[in-house]
């Protein structure tokens, strides 16, 4: 219990200034933004472009790629056979990228708000190559609204 009341102050701490670009003031674009905690430490953080591959170089040398990309309409219309309320998601791409050639190691979907764990030991995927403890993905895409008028002066 005391270590969930730790890392909610950690991951508070570290959010502190996301709420600024959280949502375009313009045009209401909501943005995917991700970290990358590794040994309980954030390692990096960035707002995802769909498609867009992400690289990290994690404490023991190995090259990561994380590509975060919007599902297809056909992955909603499958997912949507199993429930009657549909959670948005996001596809996750991990890549080594210490190959000539970028080598898929997991290929998986998540909540586009949502912590995913990889490592060796599993979590959202088994990944022998991010070993022990692995990585966390921590993903958020915030709500935006338009801006509510003035309620009548009566």
């Amino acid at each position: 219990m005391q270590r969930a009341i730790v890392l909610s102050i950690l991951i508070g701490a570290s959010l502190a200034g996301f709420d600024a670009s959280a949502c375009d003031r313009d045009t209401g674009e909501r943005r995917q933004h991700a970290f990358i905690y590794c040994q309980g430490d954030l390692m990096h953080t960035w707002t995802a472009s769909p498609g867009a591959v992400e690289s990290i170089t994690l404490p023991n040398g190995f090259e990561l790629g994380v590509e975060l990309d919007n599902p297809s309409r056909q992955f909603y219309l499958d997912y949507s056979e199993r429930a009657e309320h549909v959670a948005e998601m996001v596809q996750i791409r991990l890549l080594d990228l210490s190959k000539d050639e970028p080598e898929e190691l997991s290929r998986t979907y998540a909540a586009s708000n949502s912590v995913q764990g990889f490592g060796i030991r599993g979590g959202c995927n088994k990944v022998d190559e991010l070993g022990h403890p692995g990585i966390r993905l921590t993903l958020i895409r915030p709500v935006c609204l338009e801006q509510v008028p003035a309620p009548d002066a009566e």
